[in-house]
């Protein structure tokens, strides 16, 4: 086999490469647009018999599982304050640690540093995973604001 015909048998097997990865591309990108978008508001998002559910669930057994869905539910899909607040605080208290971190951290930006020095010392204990650090923060907020006083 001569340069040429190297030449001419290298251009073709790029050819075939080149078709064949545009192809792959072109169907991953179909692919892509026939799918559903998820975002976070899709996937905590529930129907108004969920929410009756989960909210009976709360009031009559304090389930911290229903209320810890329903803080999510608050959170990502509707943002509503009060009862994020109200749902996170139900989970927390029954021993959710997420809610117990997720609870510190929420009062911490609030500045309540004192409700979020106890959540998150609350978390610690129970094993979540990021709260020394969060307890850190706290600390060093309420540091500041003492040094200020």
């Amino acid at each position: 086999m001569n340069i040429l015909q190297k030449a001419r048998a290298f251009l073709f097997f790029s050819i075939i490469f080149i078709t064949s990865f545009e192809k792959l591309v072109e169907s991953s990108m179909a692919q892509k647009l026939d799918s559903s978008p998820t975002c976070s508001a899709v996937i905590y998002d529930l129907t108004p018999s969920e929410i009756t559910s989960f909210e009976q669930l709360v009031k009559q057994n304090n389930d911290a599982k229903a209320a810890f869905r329903l803080y999510q539910y608050y959170t990502f899909s509707l943002r509503d304050e009060e009862k994020i607040e109200y749902y996170l605080n139900i989970a927390a208290n029954k021993g959710n640690v997420t809610a117990q971190y997720n609870l510190a951290y929420i009062y911490m930006e609030k500045d309540n540093l004192e409700n979020a020095y106890k959540w998150a010392i609350l978390a610690q204990k129970n094993g979540a995973k990021y709260a020394g650090g969060l307890l850190s923060d706290i600390q060093n907020k309420l540091r500041q604001r003492n040094n200020s006083q």
